[in-house]
């Protein structure tokens, strides 16, 4: 919450002081601080996604054509298709 000039701090003191043990943690690169092995497990992660997304796209125009040859082997025609419901 913005403090505009003027106005008095709403905050309670210990919200202050939590404030600014925070900023100071921030400022000082601490605040968000991992472990190397979390780090280095996290990056696994997000890279075996990634390459797994990444295979089903490269993969997807041979799944649609092997859908279309199976479905196009069965039914030649579209008119096939219809005559078979009549079966």
């Amino acid at each position: 919450m913005p403090i505009t000039k003027g106005h008095l701090d709403p905050r309670s003191r210990a919200e202050r002081r939590a404030d600014e043990e925070v900023l100071a943690k921030f400022e000082a690169g601490k605040f968000l601080s991992f472990p190397p092995d979390r780090v280095a497990a996290a990056i696994r992660h997000v890279e075996q996604a990634y390459a797994s997304r990444t295979e089903g796209v490269t993969n997807r125009p041979r799944w649609a054509g092997l859908i279309h040859d199976a479905v196009f082997d069965r039914f030649p025609a579209p008119i096939d298709c219809l005559e078979t419901v009549d079966e």
